[in-house]
C-alpha cells in the first residue's frame, strides 16, 4: 500500500477529530459514516444519561460490530441456498 493512494480526511465522532486515510473513491462515505455513528452515540447518549462517553462510544462499537456480523451471516445463507438450488439445477 503506498500512501500515495490515500488522501486525509477529518472524521469527527463524539466530539473529537480523527485524521483517517481513505482513497479518493472511499472519501464519500466518510461524512455517511460519520453521521451514522455519531447518530449511534447520541441516541446512547440520550438513552443511557447516566453513562459516560466511553460507554456511549463502545456501546456504539457493540451495536456496529453486531450489525455487520448478522449481516454477514445473512449474506453467507443466501449464498448457500443459491448455491443449493444451482447444484440441485445440474443435478
Amino acid at each position: 500500500m503506498k500512501d500515495d493512494n490515500y488522501i486525509s480526511v477529518n472524521m469527527t465522532l463524539a466530539g473529537r477529530d480523527f485524521p483517517v486515510k481513505v482513497t479518493p473513491e472511499e472519501e464519500p462515505f466518510v461524512s455517511v459514516i460519520e453521521k451514522e455513528l455519531n447518530d449511534k452515540i447520541n441516541r446512547f447518549k440520550r438513552d443511557f444519561p447516566t453513562r459516560d462517553l466511553a460507554d456511549h462510544v463502545l456501546m456504539t462499537l457493540l451495536t456496529v460490530v453486531y450489525e455487520n456480523l448478522s449481516q454477514h451471516s445473512e449474506k453467507q445463507s443466501l449464498l448457500k441456498d443459491k448455491i443449493s438450488q444451482i447444484r440441485n439445477i445440474l443435478s
